[in-house]
């Protein structure tokens, strides 16, 4: 997945979840691994059950 296609799928989800402008406030002063990490972390699967 594209760095860009990440931020995109954050941005969604924050703002989604009421946190407006988040790019602007957060994700531009990450750097890339800093992203993938939250993405992975924000969009893990459950594998339990």
């Amino acid at each position: 997945m594209t760095l860009e296609k990440m931020i995109e799928e954050l941005e969604a989800y924050y703002e989604a979840a009421g946190f407006n402008d988040i790019y602007e406030m957060e994700l531009k002063h990450k750097t890339e691994d800093e992203i993938r990490k939250l993405y992975s972390v924000t969009f893990v699967e459950n594998i339990e059950g």
